[in-house]
């Protein structure tokens, strides 16, 4: 037997010993025996310390392991689910794309992954990406795993600087008339006269709704609550299309078939999709009309804070950076409607 089989047979090494000893106690007097004893047992406890040192180098964490052993401290972190399903998304398009242990990967490697995914990315989702790498590989370098983190010597991607679409009132009439039904034009209404979000669309309750008030309870992000008008416009349609669906919902949105569930966003984003294919505008969506209220407040004159009240931001940056137009917009309106 090779020294290699013994390392690897520890049942071959107590097998072995026990021979050693049954073949040669009736050779040997009581001292010779014991010579032989010590002798056999330092020897195996040679071969036990060899066998110890070859599994170690031996030993290789699989590149599954290691993400699962990331994500596991990310969860127990209280990390949120939607950061941790990012997190492993990117690791494993890495890692689809390096082929190789992720223990050897250098930063080379990294920027050449996310030059290949600015073909087809934003520069906020590739920096989204060297994010999540360069926390994977903080970690790796925290656990010892390797001596350094590949990925921190690459900079923040910065954002692209495109112009945000803003809608003219002539498009946004174009897509009231594309409303096939009731429901999609009271949907619209609510858009154009609020700006709420997608997610605080699909919370309003029929207790929300105050008609004679022509006011809305608004269930808006971190479960803050803010009350806010709607138009004469937007009120009749939304008794129209409360009026036409019946009692089959607590929700103000629900579906048209059984069994009458409120509306998700993917639901909500269908809706505003085919409007606008139907209308001739791609890529519709209820940011869109946030933009759009914002900046058409925001020309009219309306006092800027009150705009980022409707609108549910904490931080007037926000509704500044994102939300409204160029100062040029306002003084166009102005140009229109005071001079001849």
């Amino acid at each position: 037997m090779t020294a290699e089989e013994l390392i690897d047979n520890p049942i071959s090494k107590e097998h072995i010993f026990n021979n050693i000893i049954n073949s040669m106690s009736s050779n040997l007097n009581h001292t010779q025996l014991s010579i032989l004893l010590n002798t056999l047992s330092r020897t195996f406890e040679n071969i036990n310390f060899l066998q110890e040192k070859y599994m170690l180098s031996t030993y290789v964490i699989d590149n599954e392991s290691l993400i699962r052993s990331f994500i596991l401290v990310k969860k127990l972190a209280g990390i949120k689910q939607s950061t941790i399903k990012a997190y492993s998304f990117t690791i494993h398009k890495f890692l689809d794309y390096c082929q190789m242990d992720l223990t050897k990967v250098d930063t080379n490697k990294i920027r050449c992954f996310l030059l290949l995914c600015e073909k087809n990315m934003s520069s906020v989702t590739i920096d989204n990406m060297r994010r999540n790498l360069n926390s994977f590989y903080q970690y790796l370098e925290d656990e010892d795993y390797i001596l350094k983190n590949p990925c921190r010597r690459i900079p923040r991607i910065k954002e692209d600087k495109k112009v945000k679409r803003f809608y003219s009132d002539m498009e946004i009439e174009m897509m009231r008339d594309s409303c096939k039904d009731i429901r999609e034009l009271a949907l619209i209404d609510l858009l154009i006269s609020t700006g709420i979000r997608i997610s605080e669309i699909t919370k309003i309750k029929m207790s929300d709704i105050n008609w004679d008030d022509r006011t809305l309870l608004i269930h808006g992000k971190g479960n803050k609550e803010r009350l806010i008008p709607i138009s004469i416009r937007c009120r009749k349609h939304l008794r129209d299309y409360v009026v036409h669906k019946g009692n089959i919902c607590e929700y103000l949105f629900s579906s048209a078939r059984h069994p009458y569930g409120k509306l998700s966003k993917g639901a909500i984003s269908k809706i505003l999709k085919d409007i606008g294919n139907r209308a001739g505008l791609p890529d519709i969506t209820v940011h869109c009309f946030r933009r759009w209220f914002a900046s058409d407040l925001n020309k009219k004159g309306v006092d800027p804070t009150i705009i980022q009240e409707l609108l549910g931001h904490e931080s007037f940056s926000t509704t500044q950076r994102n939300y409204l137009s160029k100062s040029t917009d306002k003084a166009k309106y102005i140009v229109d409607v005071f001079v001849a």
